[in-house]
């Protein structure tokens, strides 16, 4: 169909950051790897410096999600979030987890692993021009009052 044969595809080799798409052969994407996104807070937050939580969803189109983690200092140290719904695959998990931050800026990452073992990357996933595969752990940035 079209979705598999024209629109669903990635570029054989990686492109410069807004390069238009190349003329070059593509591949079909067969199956999406493990990612996750953070809801809340959002980027920029200003947030009470008290009991606050973190949440988003994580996702896998290749084994069921089994965990998150969550760094409120910027990748220094990990903790496991708390995922609330259903273990199903190709399923989204909801995740969540409670955290008190001391007063000043705080960087938050989270990434997601699926029972094959695969997990979000830390460095940036390379560009393609149809934003496909975009998996790197999400971060943002707040500030606690």
């Amino acid at each position: 169909g079209y979705w598999m044969s024209v629109a669903y595809q990635l570029p054989p080799a990686t492109a410069e950051l807004g390069s238009p798409t190349a003329a070059a052969p593509t591949a079909p994407i067969t199956a999406v790897m493990v990612n996750s996104m953070i809801t809340k807070p959002l980027h920029g937050d200003q947030i009470p410096a008290k009991s606050s939580i973190i949440e988003g969803f994580a996702w896998s189109g290749i084994a069921p999600v089994n965990r998150v983690e969550i760094s409120t200092n910027g990748g220094k140290s990990w903790r496991a979030a708390t995922l609330s719904s259903p273990n199903y695959r190709f399923a989204w998990r909801r995740w969540q987890a409670s955290w008190t931050p001391s007063p000043g800026a705080h960087h938050i990452i989270a990434r997601a692993r699926d029972l094959s073992g695969a997990t979000q990357p830390l460095e940036r996933t390379e560009w393609n021009p149809g934003g496909y595969e975009w998996r790197t752990a999400p971060s943002i940035s707040v500030t606690a009052v």
